[in-house]
This record gives C-alpha cells, structure tokens and sequence, in this order.
C-alpha cells in the first residue's frame, strides 16, 4: 500500500495486492445510504496503478492489472488488464510483456498462481 492511498470502511483486500500511490477506493454508491455501504473486493495479487479509483460493489479479481487513473465501475476478471474512464479490458497479465531491457513477462511473479 504506497502513500496516499484511501480505502474506505468495508473495503476487503486480499494477500500480496498492490496498491499505487493516490488509489481511492469508495464503499458508498449513494451518499448517506448506509443500506449501500459495500467497499470492493480486492482478490490475492491484483495491482492497481497510480490514482485509480475504485468504486464500490465491485471485486477486482485475482492477479487482474489496473491502470494508472482508471475508474473501475464494473467487475475486474482474474488476470486481465484494465485502463481508462470508465475501465475497459485491454488484454491479459500473462501477455504483457516488460518494456524496459529484458524481454520477459512484465509480471512474472503472478504467472505461477
């Protein structure tokens, strides 16, 4: 969990997730409606990106990828890749691949869950 982050009362989060700096994570679809109170699930492995906001109701599934500044409003399957206003699904965890020097997996810890 880096700096900045809120997560809201309700929140569940799972073992090894990562959450980048400024992710806001909402439990309140309606302002005052306790009835509503639900915080999102965040299942074992997933990364959520630099200022994501995550809303409430939703679960974002094991070793899934959330974009940095992505709005996630709908449900994250395991171990697909996510970006934009709202989320939309962009491809695979396992098909990224590391930009940077080495041609490996991006996420290679994650491949062998």
């Amino acid at each position: 969990i880096h700096t900045g982050v809120y997560i809201a009362q309700f929140t569940t989060i799972e073992d090894d997730v990562f959450l980048g700096p400024g992710v806001m994570i909402a439990n309140d679809l309606h302002p005052i409606c306790t009835e509503c109170m639900l915080g999102p699930t965040i299942k074992v492995g997933a990364r959520i990106g630099l200022n994501a906001t995550i809303l409430p109701h939703v679960v974002i599934g094991e070793n899934a990828l959330v974009g940095a500044g992505a709005v996630v409003v709908r449900d994250v399957e395991p171990g697909t890749v996510v970006a934009g206003s709202p989320a939309k699904v962009l491809g695979m965890v396992k098909d990224l691949r590391c930009i940077y020097g080495s041609k490996g997996m991006a996420y290679p810890e994650l491949q062998s869950r």
